[in-house]
C-alpha cells in the first residue's frame, strides 16, 4: 500500500462508512436520513465523497430508484464488522466495557407472550449481572435493526413479503417453532358456540387481521378467495396482542397466533379452529456476517428449550 492509498484511507471517517451501512440496511435515501438524522442531501454527499475516494460507484439510480451496486454489497460486511469493533473500543476507551454487557432482544408475534419472557427468567438465573434490552415491533422493524447490528438477535413472525432482498440477504434465519392461526371472538358472539370456524362462518363478519403484507394475512386471503366468499377485513393491526384488546372490546372476529391468547388475560375471549389450516412460523434472525457472543447462543439454546416445553400445550 503506497502513500497516496494512505491518504485517501484518512479520509474515509467512522460516520462516513456508518451513513454507508446505514443506507444499504435502508429504503432508500428518506429512511436512512430519518435514521442517522440529518438530510437527504447530507446522505448523498458522504457517499459521493466515499465514491470519489475510493474510485469506485457504490449506488446507482436504476428506474429512479438508488440500488446499491455489486461492491457495495461486497464490502458491506467488512465495514459492519469494523463499525462494531470501533464501538467496542469506545466503550473500553473510556472504562466501560464491563457495563456492556447486554442482550439486544427483538420481539414479535406469539413469541413475546410465551416464548421469550420463560427464556428471560432462566437466561438470568445464569447470568443475573447482564442486562436484557427488548425491543418489540413489527418484523420488518425487526429485521431493518438486524441487518444493521442494532440487534443480537430477533424472534418474530416470516418476513413480509415486499422486504428488501438485500436486508433478508444480511440476516441468518432459522424456524423454530410452526403452530396454526386461529380465530378468536368475544364470548358473547354466537360463533363462541362453535369450536371450528370456516371462510363461511365469517360472512358479514368484521375481521381483524395482522398487517396486510404479512405472510399470514396473504394466506388467509388466498383462503377466502378459494371458499368464494368475500370477506370483510374491517380491521388491521400489528401484532396479535393488539387483536385480542380490539376483540375484547366486541369490535370483530380476530385472526391470530395462538400463543399470544392467555387465558388470566383475556378471560372473555374464545379462541376457535379456523379451516383450512393456516401455517404460523416463528425465526430467529440473527445478523449475518457477525460472530455471536455466548450470551446470543445462550438464549438460543434457552428459547429452544422453552418452546421443546410447551409444544403441546397451545394444540
Amino acid at each position: 500500500m503506497g502513500e497516496d492509498d494512505m491518504q485517501n484511507i484518512e479520509q474515509i471517517t467512522a460516520r462516513n462508512l456508518h451513513v454507508f451501512s446505514t443506507l444499504m440496511t435502508s429504503h432508500g435515501l428518506k429512511e436512512a436520513a430519518l435514521k442517522l438524522n440529518c438530510s437527504m442531501a447530507a446522505v448523498s454527499k458522504t457517499i459521493h465523497h466515499i465514491e470519489q475516494v475510493i474510485g469506485l460507484r457504490l449506488f446507482e439510480r436504476v428506474g429512479g430508484r438508488l440500488q446499491a451496486t455489486d461492491v457495495a454489497y461486497q464490502i458491506l460486511p467488512s465495514i459492519q464488522r469494523g463499525l462494531q469493533q470501533f464501538d467496542l473500543a469506545r466503550y473500553a476507551l473510556f472504562g466501560l466495557e464491563a457495563q456492556k454487557k447486554h442482550l439486544r432482544i427483538g420481539v414479535g408475534g406469539g413469541a413475546l407472550a410465551a416464548l421469550v419472557p420463560q427464556a428471560m427468567n432462566l437466561f438470568l438465573e445464569i447470568h443475573p449481572s447482564v442486562q436484557l434490552d427488548l425491543v418489540s415491533k413489527s418484523t420488518q422493524e425487526l429485521l431493518n435493526l438486524i441487518s444493521n447490528h442494532q440487534l443480537d438477535l430477533a424472534i418474530c413472525t416470516p418476513a413480509p413479503q415486499d422486504i428488501a432482498p438485500e436486508i433478508l440477504a444480511l440476516c441468518h434465519i432459522e424456524e423454530i417453532a410452526e403452530t396454526a392461526l386461529i380465530a378468536a371472538v368475544h364470548q358473547s358472539d354466537p360463533l363462541s358456540e362453535k369450536n371450528l370456524v370456516t371462510p363461511q362462518d365469517l360472512v358479514g363478519k368484521k375481521l381483524i387481521t395482522i398487517y396486510p403484507n404479512s405472510p399470514t394475512t396473504v394466506m388467509l386471503k388466498a383462503a377466502f378467495r378459494e371458499a368464494h366468499v368475500d370477506p370483510n377485513f374491517a380491521m388491521s393491526v400489528s401484532n396479535s396482542m393488539n387483536a385480542c384488546y380490539l376483540i375484547h372490546a366486541q369490535l370483530g372476529v380476530g385472526f391470530i397466533h395462538p400463543e399470544v391468547l392467555n387465558p388470566h388475560i383475556f378471560p372473555d375471549i374464545k379462541r376457535l379452529r379456523f379451516s383450512p389450516r393456516i401455517s404460523m412460523r416463528t425465526y430467529i434472525y440473527m445478523p449475518k456476517n457477525k460472530q455471536n457472543s455466548p450470551f446470543v447462543e445462550l438464549f438460543i439454546k434457552l428459547i429452544k428449550a422453552v418452546q421443546n416445553d410447551q409444544r403441546d400445550f397451545y394444540k
